[in-house]
């Protein structure tokens, strides 16, 4: 597939995805999301991908939804809009599909549909410029593509209220401070970080990281019990493979391991 709306770039067992609208500030429309989806595709089926980097092109991570369509979009029945939007929902459901870690390097603005996708990813970085805010709600509308899904199993109920009901755009250190990103860099070393933390997970050991995805998301949704069963399926999965044998043999012989990512 042609990309036209994103860059897609492999290196070194990390893909980099980065949003290419920069004259929209990287809003998404639905072309975009189609080659976000493709993209997320590809990176799932690669065996030469063990960790993915999401970002955007210049000032902006996302600025979400493209507000030039928007109008159109008002005029669509309940019944076609509510397909249209679970049509396009499916972009945030590829972000948890793949079994691979996904670190979003939130270069500025992440707003709208932009904080949903920064949330949908596992690991997120925050340049000191990055901004967070699901403003639906200045527009008098409901949040989508995840955000009301995300942000109170992230931040608390308490604090994903106010965020929702206000629509307020928060910066980089109280995104912080709540827990909404694992940790602020400035704005030079942001890129680098992320593909720093990309390159040591993708170059581990690949089926103990993508079953552990797995189990970090089905355990926000199960009982302790379901937990336990699930961490002993996974466990003894990665105990056949040759990465958990080289794991043990590397402690035995006091070295660091050396995985192959099977």
């Amino acid at each position: 597939m042609e990309y036209k709306n994103i860059i897609y770039q492999v290196e070194n067992r990390v893909a980099c995805l980065t949003f290419n609208r920069p004259d929209v500030l990287n809003a998404v429309n639905a072309e975009m999301m189609a080659e976000i989806q493709h993209a997320l595709e590809d990176a799932r089926y690669d065996e030469g991908v063990g960790a993915l980097t999401v970002t955007g092109a210049e000032r902006a991570f996302s600025a979400g939804g493209d507000v030039k369509t928007m109008p159109e979009r008002l005029k669509m029945n309940p019944v076609d809009r509510r397909a249209n939007i679970r049509k396009s929902s499916r972009m945030i459901t590829a972000f948890q599909q793949i079994e691979k870690p996904v670190i979003a390097a939130v270069n500025g603005a992440a707003v709208g549909a932009g904080c949903s996708i920064a949330m949908a990813c596992d690991i997120r970085l925050a340049s000191e410029k990055a901004r967070f805010g699901l403003v639906f709600v200045k527009r008098g509308l409901h949040p989508d593509m995840g955000g009301s899904y995300f942000l109170p199993r992230i931040v608390g109920t308490g604090r994903a209220c106010e965020m929702i009901f206000t629509g307020k755009i928060i910066d980089a250190q109280e995104a912080d401070r709540i827990g909404l990103v694992n940790r602020v860099v400035a704005p030079e070393k942001l890129m680098d970080e992320a593909r720093t933390l990309a390159e040591e997970i993708a170059n581990g050991p690949a089926v103990a990281i993508g079953i552990s995805k797995v189990a970090i998301y089905k355990g926000l949704e199960s009982d302790l019990e379901a937990a336990l069963d699930y961490e002993a399926f996974a466990q003894s999965i990665c105990s056949q493979t040759e990465d958990a044998k080289e794991g043990v043999q590397s402690f035995l012989e006091g070295r660091e391991p050396v995985f192959k990512g099977r």
